[in-house]
């Protein structure tokens, strides 16, 4: 937040191998306000690029933290999502959506067993069972190789899905996938490339930019 208002930024991918994407900054006086102009402003490049058509399933991968930090997303933030994604971009509209929140700094570190001794979990590894909730959909992931110190896989928590067409393997595989999608980096990043394309665009934004970016340029 700042004087001119708060600020939004999101990344998307809009081509079907979901490995193009399109980024944007809002500010907003009104909060919440920046974030459907996102969603709007994304949805609308979607269309143009893709001759009308609207993706039918949505993912959004939300930069979390600790529980607290989850609370204020669940009740201010996703209910927002949801309904603009119920009608509020198109009345005829309501794609299947699936809303993550993306935890990278956690204290759980996960090693896998060898005939040398101890070593950390390979990249791509998944943990989805015996030490998350029976609740909740959730899991953590590896996605580099981490050769020298610990590695620290990342918490990725679903806050939100009623897409019955994917599987939560379907969900795994493609978040690891969208790892390897950040182009200044030759393997794959702890997030997904979305997501670090709006940290990268965040950081940007807040050295230089002062306002919202003229659409032409």
């Amino acid at each position: 937040k700042g004087k001119e208002g708060t600020k939004y930024v999101l990344s998307a991918s809009f081509n079907k191998n979901y490995n193009k994407f399109y980024t944007d900054i809002k500010v907003a006086k009104k909060d919440f306000d920046g974030l459907t102009e996102l969603l709007k402003s994304a949805l609308d490049h979607f269309k143009k690029v893709n001759h009308d058509y609207k993706p039918t399933s949505i993912i959004i991968y939300r930069q979390g933290g600790n529980e607290r930090q989850t609370e204020k997303l669940v009740k201010n933030e996703l209910p927002t999502i949801t309904k603009f994604f119920e009608g509020g971009y198109e009345a005829d509209y309501k794609p299947h959506l699936t809303v993550f929140s993306v935890n990278k700094r956690t204290e759980l570190k996960f090693f896998e067993r060898t005939k040398e001794g101890f070593r950390n979990i390979p990249t791509g590894t998944v943990i989805d069972k015996e030490v998350i909730s029976p609740e909740v959909f959730e899991f953590y992931l590896q996605c580099p190789e981490v050769d020298r110190g610990t590695g620290s896989p990342v918490h990725f928590l679903c806050l939100h899905n009623n897409n019955e067409d994917l599987t939560v393997n379907d969900f795994e595989e493609i978040t690891y996938m969208q790892s390897f999608y950040y182009w200044n980096w030759s393997g794959p990043i702890r997030i997904p490339a979305a997501l670090k394309y709006a940290e990268v665009a965040n950081t940007f934004s807040g050295k230089n930019l002062k306002n919202e970016v003229i659409p032409k340029l």
